[in-house]
């Protein structure tokens, strides 16, 4: 169309008898455009049965060609409004072995693409029916991946939010409270596993009783966590520089005492070790080194338990190797006072 100018449809509209196909290649705009045409008549031009386009040409083409902005119009003509049945309309036209741009070009100069533009507007609608349905899906496509991409976002955000309220309540609690609130949290915790196994013992008629005792013991325990928890921190605070026996000694007499005088719940002959450690953890610190003596088990909780540094006397260097064995993962450097890169580790 842009090889066209307003002179060329002037200097056409002036022949009073264009060349037959100026005037199929006219139709076919009429067509496009939908405008009103006359019956279809066929005649013969060089051997070929084409349309006779002679009174639409006269009529409503001669018409259409006075429109000062008719190329305007073209240019801007709404292609999506193209259907299949205007296409089959059109496919006569294109049928005609003239109906081409070179032999459009000898008739009729720059007006030839017409021919062309006509041609293309088919092309486009046969395109389009199969690149539309995939533009629609490529849109909606896109909506769903800026849902998802809003939500992602807000997930994103929600972490951030929740660290901020986490510190801000970090800052408020001392150590003692965050004690209290590890404690709590066992305590719910427990009584978590106990509503399970209330439910449980539901389900399993034949189980009741045993369920139900095992429901007692489990609050007993609960009672008893208080005292119990004091008898662990005072052996792993105080208890560090006596042997086994006395260790023992001050559990089961003082402590205890203590506990049972002052009406704190409390396990009787509570074991620390187990109260503290489990067999897994005894397991690795044995691989590590360590022997599996209960002195040995009870010198190595104070060691991991401890929120201070302990002093070890180790004669026998049983303690110094599991230390070593146990923190080489973690990098452990070993130096001495007498070492000249002592003062470059300690500063490492």
């Amino acid at each position: 169309l842009k090889s066209i100018s307003a002179k060329d449809i002037g200097a056409l509209k002036a022949l009073k008898n264009p060349p037959d196909v100026v005037k199929r290649i006219f139709d076919t705009v009429l067509v496009l455009r939908q405008f009103p045409m006359g019956k279809v008549i066929y005649h013969d031009v060089k051997g070929s049965l084409v349309i006779n386009a002679q009174e639409n040409y006269s009529g409503v083409s001669a018409k259409m060609m006075s429109d000062t902005k008719l190329l305007e119009r073209l240019m801007q003509f709404p292609k999506e409004g193209i259907n299949d049945e205007t296409c089959e309309l059109l496919q006569p036209y294109f049928n005609a072995p003239d109906f081409n741009y070179a032999d459009a070009k000898k008739a009729s100069g720059s007006v030839a693409g017409l021919c062309n533009w006509a041609m293309a507007m088919r092309t486009y609608h046969n395109v389009a029916k199969v690149v539309e349905p995939k533009i629609i899906m490529l849109r909606d496509s896109e909506a769903d991946m800026k849902l998802a991409n809003k939500e992602k976002n807000a997930a994103e955000e929600m972490p951030a939010t929740v660290q901020k309220r986490l510190d801000a309540m970090q800052v408020e609690f001392e150590g003692a409270i965050s004690e209290k609130q590890r404690l709590e949290e066992d305590a719910i915790a427990t009584q978590r596993r106990m509503d399970s196994a209330n439910a449980l013992i539901q389900a399993l008629g034949g189980e009741e009783v045993r369920w139900t005792e095992q429901s007692k013991q489990f609050d007993l325990q609960i009672q008893r966590l208080t005292g119990d928890c004091a008898i662990a921190s005072s052996f792993v605070s105080y208890l560090g520089p006596f042997n086994k026996e006395f260790r023992d000694l001050l559990c089961t007499r003082d402590f205890y005492g203590d506990c049972v005088a002052r009406g704190i719940p409390v396990t009787e002959n509570l074991d620390v070790t187990r109260f503290l450690v489990n067999d897994s953890e005894t397991g690795e610190w044995n691989a590590q080194g360590l022997p599996a003596d209960d002195l040995s088990i009870q010198n190595g909780i104070m060691t991991t338990r401890a929120t201070r540094y302990p002093v070890l006397v180790d004669p026998q260097g049983q303690g110094s190797q599991w230390i070593k064995s146990r923190e080489s993962v973690n990098g452990l450097k070993i130096s001495s006072l007498g070492e000249k890169q002592f003062r470059n580790h300690l500063e490492d």
